[in-house]
């Protein structure tokens, strides 16, 4: 990568040194796992998946999700790929954007400021990830994967940090190739399509003020027959070393990668209902639409989001949507969607039926619409 020129220190190296078990609660939150990977490992990652560029002799899309300052896309064949990277850390981001600016490759790079919990990505050929660990994501807008669970926003709304950008990786790419640490070796091989690990020296993240064990995980489309398993004793004897990965590769067609950061706007509250307690729902009608009205804000949103679930995919071009329409349940507020149904009461029941499996909610006959 010709462009990189990023210099940033990261906020692990920046964050006090913890001296005592109350600081490090403190130092992680300072920190939030931002550590810069070193160029080495980039190097060597890179070194098992430019054969897989390579051999696709078209354009690859690759994608980081803890972008940084982009130590792991510097090694990459700029001239084979399409680069898209997130970071929570707007500094960063700017200074890639930036780097980027003006040169011949600046159309094939995309940066966005965003958290993982709140991306949507698919279809993409690559991914190459070094997450922030031990960090707790909470957001609405998480995708439903294994390592997800109950939290703050309902099911499916909280995971670990190291976790989740697997799972989010492997879902939405073909080959990744993501630094985590040792002591997650079990959850990757739960995964089938494990090809190779790459356990790094003990001291890889001393610089960035971390001593944690890691090793590189990669893993390709489908049921590896085995894993490669290599152990690099220090950062001198990592030449000519990092293992050629077999059965690694990418599917013939080329297919335009999903890059989507939806996010929260904290700014101002969706529901400003007041929190009351009070269970009950009440449907009226106001022209073609049911409008739902609450005497709890705590109803209001679980009952609204039992019945949207959410947002309307934001690639168009295969459906275009009425414009009232915002998100996948809109239509179960409009009159003609039940009026068309061969038995209009039984479908209105089915909305009835929703809102009372709702949790804490109980509808109200009154003032129901008229059918």
């Amino acid at each position: 990568m010709r462009w990189f020129t990023a210099d940033m220190t990261s906020k692990g190296q920046k964050a006090k040194k913890a001296t005592c078990l109350a600081e490090l609660a403190a130092r992680r939150e300072e920190a939030q796992g931002q550590f810069w990977t070193p160029a080495w490992v980039a190097s060597g990652i890179w070194a098992m998946l430019s054969p897989v560029v390579n051999k696709a002799a078209r354009t690859v899309s690759v994608v980081d999700t803890s972008v940084g300052i982009g130590r792991l896309l510097a090694p990459a064949p700029v001239e084979s790929c399409v680069f898209y990277g997130l970071d929570t850390d707007e500094g960063a981001i700017t200074e890639l954007i930036d780097a980027v600016a003006g040169t011949p490759e600046e159309g094939a790079y995309h940066f966005e400021v965003g958290a993982i919990e709140d991306l949507k990505m698919k279809h993409f050929d690559i991914a190459v990830v070094n997450p922030p660990y031990g960090l707790t994501l909470s957001s609405p807008n998480m995708q439903p994967l294994d390592c997800t669970r109950r939290g703050a926003h309902g099911p499916n709304t909280s995971a670990l940090s190291q976790e989740y950008a697997l799972a989010q990786a492997l879902k939405g790419a073909q080959v990744v190739a993501a630094v985590l640490p040792l002591s997650m070796d079990a959850f990757c091989r739960s995964f089938d399509r494990l090809a190779a690990r790459v356990v790094l020296p003990r001291d890889t993240f001393r610089a960035e003020g971390a001593n944690v064990a890691t090793a590189v995980y990669v893993f390709g489309r489908y049921k590896a027959r085995h894993v490669v398993d290599v152990t690099l004793a220090s950062q001198a004897d990592t030449v000519n070393v990092w293992p050629v990965v077999p059965g690694l590769d990418l599917c013939e067609a080329y297919n335009r990668p999903v890059f989507a950061v939806r996010g929260i706007d904290e700014a101002e509250p969706t529901i400003t209902t007041p929190v009351t307690g009070d269970p009950r729902v009440t449907l009226h009608h106001h022209g073609r639409e049911l409008v739902l009205k609450f005497g709890c804000g705590l109803t209001e949103a679980k009952v609204l989001n039992a019945l949207l679930k959410e947002d309307l995919p934001t690639d168009h071009r295969n459906h275009r949507y009425p414009r009232k329409l915002r998100y996948t349940g809109s239509a179960r507020l409009l009159l003609d969607s039940y009026l068309v149904q061969d038995d209009p009461d039984l479908a209105f029941n089915g909305l009835l039926k929703s809102i009372l499996a709702s949790p804490i909610a109980i509808p109200s006959r009154r003032d129901t619409v008229t059918r």
